[in-house]
């Protein structure tokens, strides 16, 4: 079902990133974590993202975008929720590292891989292959990396241990 409280004026709010801060200060004070980064994929990218630029550096060792929403419905409950999404939000006021992780053959209409091909540079993990089965946009096909997840997953672990990014994985 759709996403009926985290609307985009939320997830671009201090409100928002001040929830973030208390839940990162929570985890310091009864687990000792230090390093915090804030992943998203597909409709979690807009709070990835926002939350990329309203907590800074200082905060997060980094933010990773997976699937992400470029492309939005141009109006209805879907544009209330995700508001601007396109490939043009403002990635240098992000102080922390970013990753980004994109099948380059993702089906789904929201996400296609070109934007962030262009946007992302070297910071790109692109996923090839995979299994092209089900729903697009759902949590199985190429959208969700079905096929290439423990390449993801090494992937992203190996860019917060190291910094390095794998520029393609998979086929």
């Amino acid at each position: 079902p759709p996403a009926t409280k985290c609307h985009d004026d939320y997830r671009g709010s201090k409100q928002h990133a001040d929830d973030v801060r208390r839940i990162m200060a929570r985890l310091r004070e009864q687990h000792g974590l230090r390093n915090f980064y804030i992943l998203g994929h597909s409709v979690g990218t807009v709070s990835s993202r926002r939350l990329a630029m309203n907590i800074g550096k200082d905060e997060i060792a980094g933010s990773i975008h997976s699937a992400t929403i470029n492309v939005a419905s141009p109006r209805g409950h879907l544009a209330t929720v995700l508001g601007n999404v396109s490939g043009d939000f403002p990635r240098k006021s992000a102080g922390a590292p970013m990753l980004h992780v994109h099948n380059e053959k993702d089906a789904c209409r929201v996400t296609p891989y070109e934007p962030v091909r262009d946007y992302a540079g070297d910071n790109l993990v692109t996923v090839r292959g995979g299994i092209a089965e089900g729903d697009p946009c759902g949590a199985g096909h190429l959208h969700s990396h079905q096929g290439r997840e423990e390449l993801v997953v090494r992937a992203i672990v190996s860019w917060i241990k190291t910094r390095k990014v794998n520029r393609f994985i998979g086929a």
